[in-house]
């Protein structure tokens, strides 16, 4: 019970002290707060969706596969520490 109030009291205390008296970076006094753009500015801003190319597709779908082939390696079983080590070295390829 003593303990367990010592550690109340210990924490109360800390949280009384005063906050720490940190030096100011150099633009956080001259550089002000930034402003805020219209949302409508915003979306005009994006213009048209692009197609990805035959080209980005393909590498997208070749890392998707790679990923995917790598999260079954990932799923097997470890029994021992040879399997595992074994597992390490495909994972690592």
């Amino acid at each position: 019970m003593r303990a367990v109030l010592s550690i109340f009291v210990a924490i109360g205390l800390a949280g009384c002290g005063d906050w720490p008296d940190l030096p100011d970076t150099p633009g956080s006094r001259s550089g002000g707060w930034p402003s805020l753009a219209p949302r409508s500015d915003l979306a005009r801003g994006l213009g048209a969706p692009t197609a990805a190319s035959d080209e980005d597709a393909a590498r997208l779908a070749a890392r998707a596969e790679a990923l995917r082939r790598r999260a079954a390696v990932l799923r097997t079983p470890v029994p021992d520490q040879d399997a595992f080590d074994a597992l390490r070295a495909r994972v690592g390829r």
